[in-house]
């Protein structure tokens, strides 16, 4: 059996139209999770940036 361009094209659109139903579906709690990402990351940031100084 051979994997073909087209079997990868549908895998991957299946993989991002799962993404996007679950983000739409649970939206509060993906928003949340962003922030609270966001927010981790931009402290992390802050702290690297004043070492260099």
């Amino acid at each position: 059996m051979k994997i073909t361009k087209r079997d990868v094209v549908f895998f991957l659109l299946g993989i991002f139209t799962i993404f996007v139903i679950e983000s739409i579906i649970d939206w509060e709690e993906t928003k949340k999770s962003f922030k609270d990402g966001f927010n981790a990351g931009k402290g992390n940031f802050e702290k690297v940036e004043s070492k260099t100084e």
